[in-house]
């Protein structure tokens, strides 16, 4: 897409002729960055007759190179009136004190901050939604009979059909709860009005909330959004109203709170559905769980928003699933989503990643397989297993085969005996955290040990306990200590909701980096230099290895005390010690860096994982041309079938501008080079990103891969607090309720 020609630098003499403010300018040139519209400040934008919308209170800015056309005809369009004034002005003090000489700005006014403060400011809202939204999704794969009738037919249990009498008597119990299912669904989607004309037209369903509830619309989606239950919400409005005497929060049923909850979810649904389609590619995220014998599927989506220069992690569904949950159910549950969210997904999904799951990765029926099966021939699929379960299989293996006899059940033991020293917990004002079949846990138990140790030792000195651990014990706490402490730090940096796949293998480099610096891990290393080793003073695994000299002088620096508990112990338990610390390591550094998150279709790592080009700046600039055209051209059918066919040409030539940029801007080149792997994808491109706005933009969607499943599993504590013991009549719908009140007013601003 070639650059627009309208767009130009910044001319003073427009921010007389326009309204402009100058709010933002670059530190090392002076060079102004953006402006704002004074119009906006001053008086806020102007209603328009018979809108639909409200105006928005925000202040309106554009950032370097400036469209002045766009300017106009946002002055001409947002602020007629004050326009018309301004324009009859003929010197420049004239048009300067058409903004001082007002005396609250509207930006200061609480007008700007509270809207809807009185019956009288409030305003209607009005959601335009698509047929499939309403009638598959909100109307048929999320409803539930059980969540609109119940409490409004209280003679009527909705149990099962009565095991005796005739079978006219069954028939008319069930032919009843039909006739009942039919009307419950008419009144949950009695919001959701028909809109009249064209059959195919884009919005099939037109929602207005209005002026009289909008109050009440809001505060029951941020009620429900704090996991509120519909009854009681509707409790918690009602209060609400007990308190404050405000007439427009009187009268809202648990159905009304059941209706907006719908609407939010199909607005929702809508929003995520536009930005969706407006993108050339998209990436998912799937996981399943069991919760009180329902099992769930949860889906998540992850889109670029150009004009953001930002990634987005949101919520799509938690599917609950009364069948099998076998690869080819979910399988139809996930099509049947996505023909409605993005009809053209078999060529716009670029990722999926999951878990290692038989179900989810199997080879020929898991879900991920049959979604890869269903993709267009060009535009095949990239698999992903999640990074993080992979460290966490490594850790469970380190712990369970390594760990465990020389740590585990000397430490249980000890736990055991401390738990009931209620002196010693008192006088301490802490007690050891509990163990759990989690290798985290272990790591703030060691934590807690390293940090108490003094205390502990005195105990034991006083005491003489039976479960009382050896001294050598203490030095394996302190290497482990050093471990569990890394590898966690790891482990919780890889999974952000802004993690990209490039930082993940970046975390996973540095951990074994780290392991090398502090231990003196060496490797990877050829077989021959593994075999020219010498075994007696080395501990090997795989391509690494470590001298147990190196251990001990590593173990040495931790602490003062290592070195005469370690000289006390005779040779044999020490030569165990500095192999069991060294195994420990050397292992974690050979299967940390065979770690790969791209998979195949038999669920193996891939052979060439670095056929996608790099997506942040510091990486991109070590690309040469040729080898970024070779990696992006994999991607041309899908940029064809969303953009002109010289696309990829343009992307392509906006790469080589940022290369040339890079060696001759030194400003630019200082700034770039300050970038490393923790920063993310809007820290680096918000630098440059209006001026290589389709490479940005072709970086953004690949960057949109999940590099795990964290986010998705996250989504599950939320619903086992929500839906715990005491709570287990709430509804399916009522879970998802809260899940996408949650995140409405974070999708609400993005839109645009």
């Amino acid at each position: 897409m070639a650059s627009n020609k309208r767009s130009s630098e910044y001319v003073k003499a427009n921010d007389d002729r326009f309204g402009l403010r100058v709010s933002s300018k670059a530190p090392d040139c002076n060079k102004v960055n953006s402006l704002q519209c004074r119009f906006c400040i001053a008086s806020g934008r102007e209603e328009k007759v018979g809108a639909k919308r409200k105006p928005s209170t925000d202040v309106q800015g554009w950032i370097r190179p400036f469209r002045y056309d766009n300017i106009e005809n946002h002055v001409f369009g947002q602020h007629p009136a004050k326009w018309a004034e301004y324009k009859l002005l003929d010197s420049s003090d004239d048009r300067k004190a058409f903004f001082d000489d007002v005396l609250v700005s509207f930006k200061n006014s609480i007008k700007a901050h509270f809207p809807s403060s009185s019956l009288g400011a409030e305003r209607e809202m009005v959601f335009d939604i698509e047929k499939d939204i309403v009638d598959v999704i909100v109307g048929d794969m999320m409803f539930e009979l059980s969540d609109d009738i119940i409490d409004n037919d209280p003679e009527d249990d909705m149990d099962e059909p009565p095991a005796f009498g005739s079978d006219a008597e069954r028939n008319a119990v069930l032919h009843r709860r039909a006739q009942q299912s039919v009307l419950a669904k008419e009144r949950a989607l009695s919001l959701f009005k028909h809109v009249d004309g064209d059959e195919d037209a884009d919005y099939a369903y037109c929602v207005t909330i209005p002026k009289s509830k909008t109050t009440v619309f809001q505060l029951a989606v941020r009620y429900v959004a704090c996991g509120a239950s519909f009854r009681m919400a509707a409790n918690l409005l009602s209060c609400t109203y007990d308190v404050l005497h405000n007439p427009i929060l009187r009268s809202c049923s648990r159905n009304d709170v059941s209706n907006f909850i719908r609407v939010v979810y199909a607005v929702n649904l809508q929003r995520m559905a536009r930005h969706l389609r407006h993108s050339w590619a998209f990436s998912i995220a799937l996981d399943s769980a069991t919760h009180q014998s329902t099992s769930y599927l949860d889906l998540r989506f992850r889109i670029f928003l150009p004009a953001f220069y930002d990634i987005v992690n949101v919520h799509a569904a938690t599917l609950p699933m009364f069948d099998q949950h076998t690869g080819e159910v979910m399988y139809k549950m996930v099509a049947a989503f996505l023909n409605v969210m993005c009809p053209v997904w078999t060529v716009c999904l670029l990722g999926i990643s999951s878990d290692g799951a038989r179900n989810m990765t199997g080879r020929v029926t898991g879900v991920v397989t049959r979604l890869s099966n269903a993709m267009h021939n060009e535009c095949p699929l990239i698999r992903v297993w999640c990074g993080a379960h992979q460290l966490d299989l490594i850790m469970e293996y380190i712990m369970n085969s390594i760990v465990k006899e020389r740590f585990f059940t000397t430490m249980i033991g000890f736990i055991t005996h401390l738990t009931r020293q209620q002196n010693l917990i008192a006088d301490m004002q802490t007690t050891c955290p509990r163990v759990v079949n989690r290798w985290l846990s272990t790591e703030k138990v060691i934590k807690w040990f390293k940090a108490h140790r003094p205390q502990l030792l005195a105990h034991i000195e006083s005491k003489q306990p039976p479960f009382a651990p050896p001294r050598i014990w203490w030095v394996f706490v302190l290497a482990m200590h050093h471990f569990t402490s890394l590898t966690a730090s790891t482990f919780r940096t890889i999974q952000g909701l802004s993690t990209l796949l490039d930082q993940q293998q970046a975390a996973f480099d540095d951990l074994v980096t780290s392991f090398i610096d502090d231990v003196g891990v060496i490797g990877p290393l050829s077989p021959e230099a593994i075999a020219n080793l010498e075994v007696s003073e080395h501990v090997i695994s795989g391509r690494y290895a470590v001298q147990l000299s190196s251990v001990r002088e590593f173990v040495s620096g931790l602490a003062s005390w290592v070195d005469s508990i370690v000289d006390e112990v005779d040779p044999v338990q020490r030569s165990d010690l500095w192999n069991d610390i060294a195994l420990v390591y050397v292992t974690t550094c050979d299967r940390v860096s065979q770690l790969s998150s791209f998979r195949d279709a038999d669920n193996n790592a891939l052979a060439n994982p670095s056929s996608l080009p790099p997506v942040l700046l510091h990486d991109l600039i070590k690309l040469s041309a040729a080898e970024f055209i070779r990696r992006a051209r994999r991607h041309t059918y899908r940029l064809q079938h969303h953009y002109s066919v010289d696309h990829i040409d343009v992307i392509a030539d906006e790469h080589k501008l940022l290369l040339h940029a890079y060696r001759s801007e030194p400003v630019l080149k200082q700034a770039i080079d300050g970038l490393d792997g923790r920063s993310s994808f809007k820290d680096g491109w918000s630098l440059i990103g209006s001026r290589f706005p389709n490479l940005m933009e072709f970086c953004g969607v690949l960057a949109t891969i999940f590099p795990g499943t964290s986010t998705v599993e996250s989504d599950f504590p939320i619903l086992r607090w929500e839906k715990d013991n005491f709570r287990k009549s709430l509804s399916d719908f009522g879970l998802e309720g809260v899940m996408q009140s949650k995140q409405w007013t974070f999708l609400e601003q993005f839109e645009q």
